[in-house]
């Protein structure tokens, strides 16, 4: 028994040793096998990569193979002892110990490091994920896709990956090299300004961030020329927004967005906004930067605003009330209050993230939103169930109130806006003619004024087609309008009858007696009598101021002899006519010379039963009649036109009227705001920013060698300050102010340019630029060289001067 006891004690002491051993080679196997699956691993991961570390992935390989090899040679070592031998052959070999010890560290498990609880649980789930533990080199070989391939680890785990790293990186300096950086190559987007360019959403941000730090001029090139680590030292800016950039600069090379650039590099809009000046834009980019917006605003707001902002508007659904979204909101039930808020907040949220301005695509809506021609946005315009939910978007859009297009639409303009116009222009006129005239006018938009004819269609006049004929005239415009037809005149008899067969007055004329209507004709200045009951449009008189002057002149002499005998009064025809002190204009002429323009001379005309008596006031005096006018006009804060001056003056005659008004006009002490209004200079630029829009017009007449007619300046105040005025406005303010600012412009007309002109009005210059001949194209091509003005405006004029030209050749024969 004693000699079994002593032969356990010899027995199980070398059992010990023996499998002690053999444990110790089945671990020095396991690490070896373990190290040579993350060897495999690393080179997997490594070869996959764009940017890798060269020289420290060399190290390692090395240093794994190294110690591999130590491991299989010391089967009996303890894996501390392994990494010790590895470390001093690395020694040995490199004669750099600072160097093994950041080589070793590369080999070293995550777990090795003090890592936060937070990270922890994310190393945790990475590693049960794999199935293994991780050395330092696989985690920082891996990129965010590696990681977010791993299941359950989310985008939001990549901000611990990245402590992860920052805290590997410190620890392991040798893994910090940096990247190979590919050598910078040309490419043709490289000169394109990134805040101009049409990019999707998901790159809104990014562009913002990099136009902030560098500046509105940055370009692609710019962008592309930094490596990783320029781009970081931004602030705000980390690894995930490098590799968006790289997307987005791949994204503007593919898709070559310089087509969709719409401005240059000096006219850039700030920040994300593509476009943000008052300016015309092409409508297809404006539709498609709009409809790019709609579609990713909408794909960045929750379930229940996007029931509440297609249901207000219509968009891609029916239209529904507050209370009707409140009530079937998937949701859940809300008041009719609630959605009205969330709609508020939700259009706030739409106008930040629009790539226009409001005021932008405003300016750019009133300017073609016309009834009479095509639709706008009309891609757009068909996702929405009804035209008024358009409206509703476009409202939203241009940051407009409730009924805001309704000014562009419905313009509110009276009824007998185009009253003047007919008394001058013969019918029918051409739309274009007519919506100049009350652009001219009313300073509204091309749009608007189109939008104003279509509503007063089938009551003030008749549209047929590109025709516009007018309708419902009162008598006296109706025989002034007919009387255009007949540059000879007509007697009073068949004048009645063709304004009948024209069928544009509201009541007819008699044709058996003459109508009271004519004498208003001729008091209004439309029409003139040529003979006993004979009558003639006063466009077709054509006087000269030296004639007017010598008529008035003579006949004032021949008053002042007769006053002198004690005659009063006289005959116009029997004591001055008919004594030969005319033989150059016939009687109708001069009779006409006295009674429109005779009260500047002091002359008054009576023409009551056919008697012609003419008189002289001998203490009459113009200074005095001025006098009162301008006191009129001081006492008025709106403008006045020629028919109330007339009423205020003793011959109550229009000619006499426009003779003072042109008087003031040239001393400068009232100024024209309108085509028949005029004001006190004072008050007429007192609400406005004179040096504002002296310094707008210099942009445009600066610059431009040509001569300017007005309306152009008009249309580019108009745009930059959100204006409505009126050419004849702006006319008088240039006119009145330029020279106060230091510049030198000259006018003839509605004509203005930085240097003097031999043109004495526009019809001058077409007569003097065109032979008659000319194709309508080709005419307006050689207009162009010389005058800055819209095309419209060149065909009205030769057309004016093509019927002037008929007119003189009807009255030669």
């Amino acid at each position: 028994m004693d000699n079994y006891y002593v032969l356990l004690l010899f027995f199980v002491p070398a059992v010990f040793l023996f499998m002690k051993n053999k444990w110790s080679r089945g671990d020095a196997q396991k690490n070896t096998n373990k190290r040579a699956e993350s060897r495999e691993l690393i080179e997997t991961i490594v070869e996959k990569k764009e940017h890798v570390f060269v020289d420290n992935t060399v190290a390692y390989k090395k240093l794994v193979a190294e110690v591999a090899e130590v491991a299989e040679v010391a089967e009996v070592a303890e894996v501390a002892e392994v990494a010790e031998v590895a470390e001093v052959a690395e020694v040995a070999e490199v004669a750099e110990v600072a160097e093994v010890a950041e080589v070793a560290e590369v080999a070293r498990f995550i777990k090795a490091y003090e890592i936060p609880e937070k990270e922890l649980v994310t190393v945790d789930l990475i590693q049960e994920r794999l199935g293994r533990e991780l050395t330092v080199a696989e985690f920082l070989a891996m990129s965010n896709d590696d990681f977010l391939q791993i299941r359950g680890l989310g985008k939001t785990k990549l901000t611990h990956i990245e402590a992860l790293r920052a805290l590997f990186s410190q620890a392991s300096p040798l893994l910090r090299a940096e990247p190979i950086v590919e050598e910078y190559v040309p490419h043709d987007n490289d000169g394109l300004v990134i805040s101009q360019l049409a990019l999707p959403h998901q790159y809104k941000a990014i562009c913002n961030l990099l136009v902030r730090h560098f500046g509105e001029s940055v370009s692609v090139g710019d962008i592309r020329q930094l490596d990783a680590n320029e781009l970081k030292a931004i602030p705000m800016l980390g690894q995930k927004k490098v590799a968006l950039i790289s997307e987005m600069i791949a994204y503007i090379d593919e898709k070559k967005l310089n087509e969709f650039s719409a401005q240059s590099v000096g006219d850039m809009p700030p920040s994300h906004l593509l476009f943000s000046r008052n300016e015309d834009i092409d409508l297809s980019v404006l539709e498609g930067v709009l409809t790019q917006d709609l579609e990713s605003f909408f794909a960045l707001l929750s379930e229940r605003d996007q029931f509440i902002l297609s249901g207000r508007l219509g968009y891609l659904s029916d239209a529904m009330t507050l209370q009707e979204i409140g009530d079937t909101l998937p949701c859940g039930k809300i008041t009719r209050e609630r959605v009205r808020q969330v709609q508020q907040r939700i259009e706030k949220n739409w106008h930040a993230h629009m790539r226009i301005s409001p005021t932008t695509l405003w300016v750019n809506v009133k300017s073609n939103l016309s009834l009479l021609r095509a639709e706008l946005f009309t891609e757009l315009q068909s996702r929405f169930s009804s035209k008024k939910g358009f409206y509703e978007f476009l409202e939203m859009s241009c940051n407009l109130p409730s009924g805001g297009l309704t000014k562009i639409v419905y313009p509110e303009i009276s009824a007998s806006v185009l009253d003047d116009f007919w008394t001058i222009n013969s019918s029918p006129a051409d739309l274009d003619t007519i919506t100049v005239y009350l652009q001219d006018r009313l300073g509204l938009e091309k749009a608007v004024a189109e939008n104003a004819i279509s509503h007063l269609d089938g009551k003030k006049v008749e549209l047929l087609g590109e025709m516009v004929i007018p309708i419902n005239l009162s008598k006296p415009l109706a025989l002034a309008n007919t009387l255009l037809d007949y540059p000879k005149g007509l007697p009073w008899n068949i004048w009645h009858k063709k304004v009948n067969e024209k069928a544009i007055s509201r009541a007819r004329l008699p044709e058996e007696r003459i109508d009271g209507s004519i004498s208003t004709a001729v008091d209004n200045g439309w029409a003139y009598q040529i003979d006993r009951g004979t009558y003639r449009h006063l466009n077709f008189l054509q006087l000269t101021e030296d004639e007017i002057e010598q008529t008035l002149q003579s006949v004032r002499e021949v008053l002042v002899t007769e006053a002198g005998e004690g005659r009063n009064a006289l005959n116009l025809s029997i004591d001055y006519y008919q004594k030969g002190q005319s033989n150059v204009l016939d009687y109708f002429t001069v009779r006409h010379i006295v009674r429109a323009f005779g009260e500047r001379q002091g002359i008054f005309f009576n023409g009551k039963s056919g008697a012609d008596t003419i008189s002289i006031e001998q203490d009459f005096s113009l200074a005095s009649q001025e006098n009162v006018l301008v006191a009129l006009f001081s006492a008025s804060s709106k403008p006045l036109d020629k028919k109330f001056i007339a009423s205020k003056i003793r011959s109550q005659s229009l000619g006499h009227a426009a003779y003072y008004l042109d008087k003031l006009l040239t001393k400068g002490t009232i100024v024209r705001v309108d085509e028949g209004d005029y004001q006190l200079k004072t008050h007429a630029f007192a609400e406005l920013d004179v040096e504002a829009i002296i310094h707008k017009a210099a942009e445009i007449i600066e610059s431009e060698p040509r001569v300017i007619e007005v309306e152009r300046i008009q249309r580019h105040i108009n745009n930059a300050f959100d204006f409505n005025h009126n050419k004849y406005l702006y006319l008088s303010l240039l006119k009145s102010c330029a020279a106060d600012f230091g510049f030198d412009w000259h006018f003839v007309y509605n004509l203005v340019c930085k240097s003097e002109f031999a043109y004495e009005s526009l019809t001058d210059m077409c007569r003097k630029l065109l032979s008659g001949d000319e194709p309508y194209e080709e005419a307006i091509a050689i207009v162009n060289q010389h005058c800055l003005i819209d095309p419209v405006r060149i065909r009205n004029v030769i057309q004016q001067t093509t019927h002037n030209k008929w007119v003189d050749e009807e009255l030669c024969l």
